[in-house]
């Protein structure tokens, strides 16, 4: 997983694709949000 800020945007790439979320407060808790549950999915169907 890797975490990047360019300017107006947040990036969020996962497993080889590229998540944008606007650069503010709501932006970073949706990223955020959105990286524990990619995670806990990811967790699901290893396990």
């Amino acid at each position: 997983m890797l975490f990047f800020v360019d300017g107006l945007f947040l990036h969020l790439r996962m497993n080889g694709t590229l998540y944008t979320f606007p650069n503010n407060r709501e932006g970073f808790k949706a990223m955020f949000d959105f990286a524990l549950l990619s995670k806990d999915i990811h967790t699901l169907i290893n396990n």
